[in-house]
């Protein structure tokens, strides 16, 4: 009989032997001596059974965990998109002002939110929640006192000061043909149409125009989110949902775009913050162009 490694409970005692007395049983040449149990090989078996089944799972699984984040990206735009509108219901149609914050902060010109994240220059503005719910400086934060809704739980950035890691607070922008108050610097095209009221959205249409996106990590700076009208990303989406990112519309709604071309996803060759990275015959620009304004 092949020899049987001991995993588990050995057979019940001969009738007549208390269970407690194993010297009996497990004496040399006893017939209760022998245990059930699995040999090498069917131990073997089994493992590979369970890595195989692992190696199956496990995909999945992470497909389930990207779903679950991206349905948080979702909502987080949502309740954006929401205080958008609330904002121009209660200020006679017009929109929350969207441009350029300079570090710390600026009270004497309140927008939708502020930050300003180019990291090198202001650091701290990335941890300073004061930008995003304190009413002095930013808009929404009468209407969403929330801070996690500002970012996507794909976005892992963190920024170190000192010996502490700390994952920076926002992933959003807001477009900036919409409710553009520019402060020097570089602004929305002339030729194209800026929205002051939610009503003026009409070509592209509410469904159309996006108000919010998340932004790529390293390329997130100001509020807003700059769209040339030459073929050059001013600033590049983020594709943390499997190559896609998440847009909020103008008429409240909410989705996402694929995105098609690499050098969307993985831009080679980029000085984040020039913002005049040229990307020819880029279709997922184009689409972005086209979402974000119309010529006058």
């Amino acid at each position: 009989m092949p020899q049987r490694t001991a995993l588990f409970m050995h057979r019940s005692p001969a009738p007549g032997v208390l269970p407690g007395n194993r010297t009996q049983l497990l004496s040399a040449g006893s017939p209760h001596s022998e245990w059930l149990g699995f040999t090498l090989i069917e131990l073997l078996v089994v493992i590979a059974i369970v890595a195989i089944l692992a190696g199956l799972l496990i995909p999945s699984l992470a497909r389930a965990h990207d779903q679950g984040r991206r349905i948080s990206c979702v909502n987080n735009q949502r309740q954006l998109s929401l205080t958008w509108l609330l904002y121009a219901a209660d200020n006679n149609d017009v929109l929350t002002p969207n441009g350029y914050t300079w570090g710390g902060g600026n009270r004497a010109r309140p927008m939708w939110i502020q930050g300003y994240y180019n990291h090198d220059a202001f650091p701290m503005d990335s941890t300073n929640r004061a930008l995003l719910l304190d009413a002095r400086y930013a808009l929404f934060a009468t209407y969403l006192p929330t801070l996690g809704v500002y970012r996507c739980p794909s976005d892992r950035k963190t920024f170190r000061f000192g010996n502490q890691k700390f994952p920076k607070l926002r992933t959003y922008s807001m477009n900036w043909y919409m409710g553009w108050m520019g402060d020097g610097g570089r602004e929305p095209s002339n030729k194209q149409r800026r929205f002051y009221k939610h009503s003026e959205i009409n070509a592209p249409s509410p469904s159309q125009a996006f108000v919010f996106t998340e932004v790529h990590p390293d390329s997130i700076c100001w509020p807003f989110f700059g769209v040339d009208t030459a073929p050059n990303f001013f600033m590049f989406p983020a594709s943390f949902h499997n190559r896609s990112s998440v847009f909020a519309l103008a008429d409240g709604h909410v989705e996402h775009k694929q995105w098609k071309d690499a050098r969307t996803v993985k831009p080679a060759g980029v000085v984040w913050h020039n913002h005049n990275h040229v990307s020819r015959s880029n279709a997922d620009l184009v689409w972005i162009q086209e979402h974000a304004s119309v010529s006058k």
